[in-house]
């Protein structure tokens, strides 16, 4: 690391090799998303939710005697619930928490999510959506 250009500030014991600390993680960096998850995860672990092992971005937990699932990739969240109302509790602990923004679920991280009521279902869908294998490589 390089003392930024413009830094008006004498080194350290004048020592041209020191090493600065950030106390929070800048965007972009590669720390960042590490830094935001962990933040974030902390916040949900006040209120029980935990991770699942199949993925350490969705996790699980009961607010107000009922199940909730929360899934979060980088910066977007999707939150599942039967009760609308313990939906609208929790968007509002998140946004005395964090600043975000409220939209319906129709996508979600490049997906299309359709829902029918009337036949209770949800259905996803996205014509160039590819499945990776084992190995990290895309397949059709």
């Amino acid at each position: 690391m390089e003392i930024p250009k413009g830094f008006n500030g004498k080194c350290v014991n004048n020592n041209a090799n020191v090493v600065y600390s950030l106390n929070k993680s800048l965007y972009g960096l590669k720390q960042a998303p590490r830094c935001w998850n962990k933040k974030f995860s902390s916040f949900l672990k006040r209120f029980e939710f935990t991770e699942t092992n199949a993925d350490k971005c969705i996790y699980t937990g009961c607010y107000e005697n009922e199940f909730v699932y929360f899934a979060l990739f980088v910066d977007d969240g999707l939150i599942a619930c039967k009760s609308k109302e313990v939906v609208k509790q929790i968007t509002a602990l998140l946004s005395n928490e964090f600043e975000i923004t409220k939209s319906d679920a129709s996508c979600f991280i490049g997906l299309q999510i359709s829902r029918d009521r009337a036949r209770k279902s949800l259905a996803r869908c996205k014509k160039d959506f590819r499945l990776s294998n084992s190995n990290g490589r895309f397949r059709n």
